[in-house]
């Protein structure tokens, strides 16, 4: 009676699972597929565990590949490392709690700013006196207040960073 309650559940499991799944693209999957076994080879060739690391096992590994793709001039390094942590998510219900943690998030969060350029504060906002110039400059007899508005507006609009 408990081998056939044993059985029920994992059929249930391998439901739950195939449903999952089904939820995906198939390029997705495909894209995940290959960030697994890539982590596979890099557990593999220091002797860990791939479905149960320890949560410093995961950032070596991250770091590594943000190393290689600074090295190789990526354009997309976080877009690579969010594939990756999904990917591993995605195989091992373990990674989904060792890449929720703090350290993961500080992690993800010091390669934004290492890779994203830091956007300024702009130092001059644009100049109306040129719009209100260019107005006075051009001779419009006498212009009905309802043109010379709407004018104004646009040239504004337009004259804008």
């Amino acid at each position: 009676m408990e081998a056939a309650a044993d059985d029920r559940e994992l059929l249930e499991i391998t439901q739950v699972n195939d449903t999952l799944q089904s939820g995906l693209r198939p390029q997705t999957v495909q894209q995940y597929a290959v960030h697994w076994r890539r982590w596979e080879k890099f557990v593999e060739d220091r002797q860990w565990q791939p479905r149960t690391p320890m949560e410093i096992q995961v950032l070596i590994y991250l770091q590594d590949k943000a190393d290689w793709a600074e090295a190789h001039k990526s354009t997309n390094v976080i877009a690579n490392i969010e594939s990756c942590i999904s990917a591993l998510k995605h195989y091992s219900d373990h990674m989904e709690t060792v890449l929720s943690s703090n350290r993961v998030y500080r992690f993800k969060k010091g390669l934004f700013h290492k890779f994203l350029p830091v956007l300024t504060k702009p130092t001059s906002m644009w100049d109306p006196d040129k719009v209100l110039q260019y107005i006075k400059d051009t001779h419009m007899d006498q212009p009905v207040l309802s043109d010379s508005a709407a004018r104004t507006a646009f040239l504004l609009l337009i004259s804008t960073k």
